[in-house]
């Protein structure tokens, strides 16, 4: 089996530009987060700043490159449901990252996955990408 070893530049600067995907588009003035369930009707969306993360530093215990979301604004009402799936959005809602949401073992793991009737909002802090790619 093969294998691709990246360098520390090449990891950082791959994570940087899969997350700058984000800030493309003029529709809305910031990317967002849109929560799904399995039927990919959105439940919420909050929408990331401007700049939706910081730039990508290398994880001196993994190796990976790892970016920090900045401050993502709390969701309008929600609908009531469970969420499956989540999209990252550019500024023209065109989906840039999309992946599963669970309680365990998925690529994001959430404390509840379920919405319930009459919620306020939903919150999303400390939110961390982390970019495996060429780890040697």
């Amino acid at each position: 089996m093969a294998t691709l070893t990246a360098s520390n530049g090449v990891k950082t600067a791959s994570c940087d530009a899969a997350l700058n995907r984000l800030t493309t588009g003029t529709t809305d003035a910031t990317p967002d987060f849109a929560f799904l369930n399995a039927s990919n009707a959105i439940l919420g969306i909050c929408n990331f700043s401007a700049t939706p993360f910081g730039a990508s530093v290398i994880n001196g215990s993994t190796g990976k490159a790892e970016a920090s979301a900045n401050t993502i604004a709390n969701s309008g009402a929600p609908t009531a449901g469970t969420i499956t799936k989540g999209r990252w959005r550019n500024r023209d809602n065109a989906t840039e990252i999309e992946f599963d949401i669970a309680l365990s073992g998925a690529a994001l793991n959430l404390g509840s996955v379920d919405i319930p009737a009459g919620a306020s909002h939903i919150a999303v802090s400390n939110l961390k990408f982390i970019w495996d790619v060429g780890a040697g």
